[in-house]
């Protein structure tokens, strides 16, 4: 990811719980979902870190962590923001970078094998960006079978 990515972004997929150990909170809720339960749930504490973009975030930034490693970051915000945020991805997007419109509310950006930017406008009115690496995007299109398998396993504490 380039630098000016990595400042506006703040966290990193692929960085340890212990680099952000100090920044971040255990998020507590009831783990009845597949990414519930196979991520472990913090929210970000950085009280200066408030805005993406200049846009001030809704909700707190939820990071998902699996077997200690930064999966996944969810950054919210109020109101339909999806051109806005497309030009400011876009206008970071690496050569070799693609872009594909998943749905007529969602744009996933692909910006290396390993690090994805997916952002989706909820039917509330509410902006999401999930900064993900392929392991996450890989369990974000499993089928509802393949996770409901793979929820068995980890409930019988079965290594996959």
């Amino acid at each position: 990811m380039n630098q000016k990515l990595i400042k506006e972004f703040y966290f990193e997929t692929g960085k340890s719980l212990e680099d952000y150990s100090d920044k971040i909170l255990e998020h507590k809720i009831k783990s009845d979902s597949y990414f519930e339960t196979k991520y472990n749930l913090f929210k970000s504490n950085i009280v200066e870190f408030d805005s993406l973009f200049s846009k001030p975030f809704f909700k707190e930034i939820i990071l998902l962590f699996n077997k200690n490693v930064l999966c996944a970051v969810f950054y919210k915000f109020e109101g339909v923001l999806l051109d806005y945020f497309n030009q400011c991805i876009q206008s970071n997007l690496p050569n070799r970078g693609k872009v594909e419109t998943t749905h007529r509310n969602s744009i996933l950006y692909t910006f290396s094998e390993d690090l994805f930017f997916e952002i989706l406008v909820t039917d509330n009115k509410t902006t999401g960006i999930c900064m993900m690496n392929s392991q996450f995007r890989e369990d974000q299109l499993k089928t509802i079978q393949e996770k409901k398998y793979e929820l068995l396993l980890i409930n019988n504490n079965i290594e996959i």
